[in-house]
């Protein structure tokens, strides 16, 4: 059996992210949460997920600043 894919949202309004989390996990992915941009980058390091939905207004690094790093680092897909 395969396992389900890990899905990281960078995302800094709360009640966005549970409605994401909610559907992803109704769809059987897994997911990881990070409200700012630095957490996503950190998160994305530690657990290499297999896409990133990418809010582009965040705190810390903005989406944009965030999609250069993690284009930096390889290629995971990456939904703004």
């Amino acid at each position: 059996m395969d396992s389900p894919l890990h899905i990281l949202i960078a995302e800094d309004e709360p009640e966005i992210a549970d409605i994401l989390i909610a559907y992803l996990a109704r769809g059987g992915f897994k997911t990881l949460h990070a409200a700012d941009g630095r957490e996503a980058l950190a998160m994305h390091q530690a657990f290499k997920p297999d896409l990133l939905l990418l809010d582009v207004q965040m705190p810390q690094l903005d989406g944009w600043q965030v999609l250069s790093e993690i284009r930096a680092r390889g290629d995971t897909p990456v939904i703004m």
